[in-house]
């Protein structure tokens, strides 16, 4: 399924399963890689396609030409795409960063799973600078993506001026002190928006996590 005539084949027939207002594109582990999600950025594109509101691609080998493509789709204004479910593919800083510039023009993916990539620091720090612009991202997962330190930092820092942000995962990051001290310095000096927030695995002290733990659960 990599030219835009069988992933087109594969949308109709998937349509006709679930009827033509079906919501759900559900095409994890389907073997994309860069090449199908190509094909499928340009069909989802066309009008007959636009009932989609969220799309599933984890599991697809998915770099970062395909994250780009997916990324070029998101200024489109028959695209509305709420959303995104992009965890366990292949997706570097470049492939994140063209995400998180795109995401400053939509203002209808209120989700976006990026989980188990290899976007490091530079990509959390494009990320920061998106989530600074108050833009419709709700629930943001970058777990297991070796942002370390320096992309904790940027994350946490931006967070002071992110008004929008509920749920924010960061598990399995090595953020370390350095990150889970901007974040809790955010959420005790502005930010009010995050009430969920997953930290575990990140090296981080034991007083800096309860503090953490506590902050949160005095929000809720």
């Amino acid at each position: 399924m990599h030219t835009p005539e069988q992933v087109q084949s594969a949308l109709n027939m998937y349509k006709m399963q679930g009827g033509q207002a079906t919501t759900v594109l559900e095409l994890n582990e389907k073997e994309l890689g860069d090449e199908g999600t190509v094909a499928l950025c340009g069909a989802l594109k066309d009008k007959s396609n636009s009932s989609f509101r969220v799309l599933d691609l984890r599991w697809n080998n998915i770099q970062d030409d395909g994250a780009k493509a997916l990324a070029a789709i998101l200024t489109e204004k028959r695209v509305k795409l709420e959303t995104i479910r992009l965890g366990g593919n292949n997706i570097g800083a470049d492939g994140a960063t063209a995400l998180a510039n795109a995401l400053k023009s939509n203002n209808t993916v209120t989700s976006l799973d990026l989980k188990g990539n290899f976007i490091a620091a530079a990509g959390a720090q494009a990320f920061a600078e998106y989530l600074k612009t108050n833009g419709s991202i709700t629930d943001l997962n970058l777990g297991a993506n070796r942002i370390g330190p320096v992309g904790g930092q940027a994350i946490g820092e931006a967070l002071k001026e992110n008004k929008k942000l509920a749920t924010l995962d960061l598990q399995a990051n090595g953020i370390g002190d350095v990150g889970a001290t901007a974040i809790l310095d955010s959420l005790n000096n502005g930010n009010t928006a995050l009430t969920n927030l997953e930290v575990e695995r990140n090296n981080i002290n034991e007083d800096l996590e309860y503090q953490l733990s506590k902050r949160i659960g005095r929000k809720k």
